[in-house]
């Protein structure tokens, strides 16, 4: 893809942010600095802010990070803010993994930075080859069909018990790594290369280093296109299915006598829909199957959901009750 083709296509994503103020994700490695030269490209420096989060787990290395990513800033002439924070006693206190205290911590600093600055958006570098690894991923892990990550998302993020919007954005999602090494190369960028990138210990990086190219070798193509074609056309099934609405009522709950009529397969579907309409998350194919399972089983009134959520059935309907 040629330098130009790729600015005109990330200038396409933020066309709507024109005039506002954004958040660039700068980590310091090649994907977000080639993102941020991008931006410095298209938009007035003024309206970019450079965010970084020192997770604290690499040291000297993780500290030459933020420093590069500071200069970058300095450099271009953007409001540059870091956030440091001990990730690994955050992982220990929460009993849960790095790399989920890790997206915990970046996601309330966002939020606070973007709801300070009032700015449209956080802009992150995930491109085509990462979103090829998050579907694959998703789906060994059990998720309901092709899920990846989205071009926009919209989330909610709990800071100290105040909950503040956090709008994301993928300008790169569709752009391939190779297209971002050649864009780096061309333009002389420096980067931070992430030596835990490397390790095998996090099942991302087997899937990137060892699965995904075993894969190559074995059907003797490039899988990540194919994988990334798949998912564009269940995301474009998804949007032909049948509307919602014909299948609630005025409640908006399910109709079971409505639900019966379909098969199983469409059944999931709507359920699906449904689910992600109440604003259900981590949905697993495990989990749709018992949603299924309770239009008809009646010695079963109920189904926990996560974030201490239920789905109920009654008189003839189902919904989603939330705590």
């Amino acid at each position: 893809m040629p330098v130009s083709k790729l600015q005109n296509q990330v200038a396409k994503h933020i066309e709507n942010y024109l005039s506002k103020k954004i958040l660039v994700a700068v980590s310091g490695g090649r994907d977000s600095v080639v993102l941020l030269h991008l931006l410095t490209q298209i938009l007035p420096v003024e309206q970019l802010i450079v965010v970084h989060v020192n997770h604290q787990l690499r040291g000297d290395e993780s500290d030459a990070d933020a420093k590069l990513v500071s200069k970058l800033a300095e450099f271009y002439g953007c409001i540059y803010i870091e956030h440091v924070c001990d990730v690994s006693q955050s992982s220990e206190k929460e009993k849960v993994s790095i790399e989920t205290a890790a997206r915990k911590a970046r996601h309330q600093f966002f939020a606070q930075v973007q709801a300070k600055y009032k700015a449209a958006a956080v802009l992150l570098a995930h491109h085509a080859d990462d979103q090829a690894e998050t579907i694959l991923f998703n789906l060994l892990r059990g998720s309901v069909g092709l899920k990846g990550m989205n071009l926009m998302q919209k989330i909610q993020v709990d800071v100290d018990g105040e909950l503040l919007d956090l709008n994301l954005l993928r300008p790169l999602l569709k752009v391939r790594r190779c297209v971002i090494k050649d864009y780096q190369k061309h333009h002389h960028l420096a980067y931070a290369e992430d030596s835990s990138n490397n390790e095998l210990i996090y099942t991302r990086n087997r899937l990137r280093h060892e699965a995904i190219p075993l894969l190559v070798d074995v059907m003797q193509r490039d899988v990540v296109n194919k994988i990334l074609d798949s998912y564009d056309l269940a995301c474009e099934e998804l949007a032909e299915e049948d509307d919602l609405h014909v299948y609630l009522d005025k409640d908006d709950r399910l109709v079971i006598s409505e639900l019966i009529k379909l098969s199983q397969l469409e059944q999931r579907k709507i359920i699906k829909l449904y689910l992600q309409d109440q604003g259900v998350v981590n949905l697993s194919a495990k989990l749709i199957l018992a949603a299924v399972d309770l239009l008809t089983n009646l010695e079963k009134p109920s189904i926990n959901l996560p974030k201490n959520a239920k789905l109920r059935r009654k008189e003839k309907r189902v919904w989603v009750e939330k705590n």
